[in-house]
């Protein structure tokens, strides 16, 4: 869930996704049911800002962050997961919560391949990214204008364990853990 004024009214919006468990019968008449997840927006009233967005895959989720380009402009990322299909859709929204621009992540096995979803703004060599995650023994990093970044990471994959600040120096540092439980920090300098 992400609170942010996309809209520039200075009143924060909530945007936020959902998961599918899949474990509500839909023919209880649930109006967003779980057998697919869905990305909302609400204003400040809790009404709908517009239809939701159906990822109709199941097992899926639908994940929400925020991105600033090196523009200093704000977008809303959309993460549509679909675990079965192995495959990422990330979606940048502008101001307007108009699309502007889709990437697909596509993971061919998941031996080597699964992505690790992390969805953090990281500034690499100057230019702002957001970390979609792990592939491949990569991070994939993307920004607005689908501009892909992959630096190497270790070999096995691995899980974000927190971001923090660790050596003082004003950027932060990503802390993640390998399936063999070796602690990797990563400093994008």
């Amino acid at each position: 869930m992400k609170i942010m004024d996309m809209d520039g009214d200075s009143i924060p919006e909530i945007y936020c996704g959902s998961s599918t468990p899949s474990n509500i019968p839909d023919t209880i008449g649930i109006l967003y049911d779980d057998y697919n997840s869905w990305f909302f927006g609400f204003n400040n009233k809790l009404e709908l800002l517009f239809s939701p967005i159906k990822n109709t895959s199941a097992p899926s989720s639908t994940q929400i962050s925020k991105f600033v380009s090196d523009e200093k402009e704000h977008y809303l990322v959309v993460s549509f997961i679909m675990v079965e299909d192995r495959k990422h859709i990330i979606k940048f929204f502008n101001g307007s919560l108009e699309e502007v621009s889709e990437y697909e992540v596509v993971n061919p096995s998941m031996a080597k391949s699964s992505i690790i979803t992390m969805n953090r703004n990281v500034d690499i060599d100057g230019k702002n990214y957001l970390v979609l995650g792990i592939t491949n023994d990569e991070f994939l990093l993307l920004n607005e204008k689908l501009e892909v970044l992959k630096k190497s990471v270790f070999n096995n994959g691995g899980y974000d364990l927190f971001e923090g600040d660790l050596n003082k120096d004003g950027k932060k540092e990503h802390v993640f853990l390998n399936p063999d439980l070796d602690i990797i920090i990563y400093d994008a300098n």
